[in-house]
């Protein structure tokens, strides 16, 4: 039997979660030199230096983690002239950890100001020291941490997005409004990468029912506007009520003290 390898890929946030969300890795713009070399069992980390493909915004983290499950590579028709190569893969539920802390750890990287190269040519070997300190990461509560019973937190020193939703409802119709939303939470949003928590909130006089839904990145967030399954919830949710949808981020926390 072959000795577990250890591999890194690179790609934006947002390119990371659609690989996440459909089972997946691609490297290499789609060449399938690289895949060729992994086997079943294999583990791959995937760093994002930006957000976004068609954007500047920094990421600079550690955004997904997991075992690859088939044998060989395979391609797909993304568009005409395009059938980039993948492999088959179980992510693990995750939090994204910053490399910065991680830098000082990795003995491939001999200058530590200048790591971005050393880093993106980083060979199997080299791979093993990055996946093991990401995985120390993950003991103190960071890359990799399981978030089923994870609290809500309102903190204005992180980087979370949160989807305010209020929708207008006549008050018959409430209940049933919220116990789609419940649904929908529960049995999907939940499921989708970098989902972190929902809270529906009901008015008491029958006429307004609120969505505040954490997630870690506006990337995040898109991606999973183009989940089927969401979309279905949310067409039955159109159907109820008038809705009234932005993104935001925490300015400032005020507590008694």
């Amino acid at each position: 039997m072959s000795e577990t390898q250890f591999w890194i890929g690179s790609a934006t946030h947002d390119h990371v979660l659609k690989g996440v969300q459909g089972g997946f890795c691609q490297l290499s713009h789609g060449r399938p030199e690289a895949l060729r070399r992994m086997r079943r069992g294999d583990w791959i980390a995937y760093y994002s230096g930006r957000e976004r493909f068609d954007a500047a915004t920094p990421c600079q983290q550690f955004t997904a983690i997991g075992r690859i499950t088939d044998d060989e590579p395979y391609q797909v028709t993304m568009r005409k002239g395009f059938r980039p190569s993948r492999r088959d893969v179980r992510f693990s539920r995750a939090e994204p950890a910053d490399i910065h802390p991680l830098i000082p750890k990795l003995r491939f990287i001999k200058n530590k100001k200048y790591w971005g190269l050393p880093f993106a040519a980083a060979t199997p070997r080299s791979a093993k020291q990055i996946f093991e300190s990401s995985q120390k990461r993950c003991l103190d509560g960071h890359f990799g941490r399981r978030r089923e019973r994870a609290m809500v937190a309102i903190d204005e020193g992180n980087q979370h997005v949160t989807l305010v939703n209020v929708f207008t409802v006549k008050p018959e119709k409430q209940r049933e409004l919220v116990d789609l939303l419940n649904e929908a939470s529960e049995t999907v949003m939940r499921h989708q990468p970098g989902f972190l928590s929902a809270s529906i909130h009901e008015s008491t006089d029958g006429t307004r029912v609120v969505n505040y839904a954490q997630w870690d990145s506006v990337a995040a967030f898109k991606t999973m506007l183009g989940n089927e399954k969401a979309r279905e919830h949310m067409g039955k949710i159109a159907s109820l009520a008038e809705s009234d949808p932005h993104l935001y981020r925490v300015s400032k926390v005020h507590t008694v003290g």
